[in-house]
C-alpha cells in the first residue's frame, strides 16, 4: 500500500501532463485538400548526369519544410521517385519535392528526345509536419493531389 500512495502521484503528474500538452485527435475530414498543377518539365542534362524536374504551382507555404507519406497516419512514407513515370525509366529521389518543384534523378532508361511525356501518380499523399523534437506535434497539414495527367519533357543542355 505504501508503495502505490508514493507512486499514484507521479502517474497523476504524468497524465496532467499530456492533458495539458493539448493532444488533440486530428481527423481526416479536417485537413485542407490541395490540387498541385505541373506547369512544366525540364529534362536537365549534364556531361555525367541529367534529371527531371517538374514545376508545381497551387501549393502552399514552403514544399521541402514537411515530410510526405501515402497516408493519413504517416505510417507509410511517399517515394518520390514514383511520382512521375516514363515507360523504360528508372528515377530516384534526387531533390524531392523542394523550392516549388519535384526533382528526381534519372537512374536508368532510353535516350529521351524533347516532347517524350511524362505521366503523374495522381494518387493522394499527405503533408506533414517535421516535428523535429520531443514536444512538437506531427500534424497533417494538406491531402494533397497533384491534378497534372500527362505533359511533355523540355530538354534543357548545359
Amino acid at each position: 500500500m505504501k508503495v502505490y500512495l508514493r507512486i499514484c502521484p507521479v502517474f497523476i503528474l504524468i497524465l496532467l501532463f499530456f492533458v495539458s500538452c493539448g493532444f488533440d485527435i486530428q481527423q481526416e475530414s479536417e485537413v485542407p485538400v490541395e490540387e498541385w498543377t505541373v506547369t512544366k518539365v525540364e529534362l536537365e542534362k549534364f556531361q555525367d548526369h541529367q534529371y527531371l524536374t517538374a514545376y508545381l504551382s497551387g501549393y502552399s507555404g514552403t514544399i521541402g519544410d514537411y515530410y510526405y507519406y501515402k497516408d493519413f497516419h504517416h505510417t507509410t512514407q511517399l517515394d518520390e521517385s514514383l511520382m512521375m513515370v516514363i515507360p523504360g525509366v528508372i528515377f530516384y529521389n534526387l531533390l524531392g519535392f523542394s523550392g516549388g518543384t519535384l526533382g528526381l534523378g534519372i537512374d536508368s532508361g532510353p535516350e529521351m528526345p524533347e516532347g517524350t511525356v511524362v505521366t503523374f501518380n495522381n494518387d493522394c499523399f499527405y503533408q506533414i509536419d517535421r516535428g523535429d523534437d520531443l514536444f512538437s506535434e506531427t500534424k497533417v497539414r494538406r491531402k494533397i493531389r497533384i491534378k497534372t495527367k500527362t505533359m511533355g519533357v523540355t530538354i534543357v543542355d548545359y
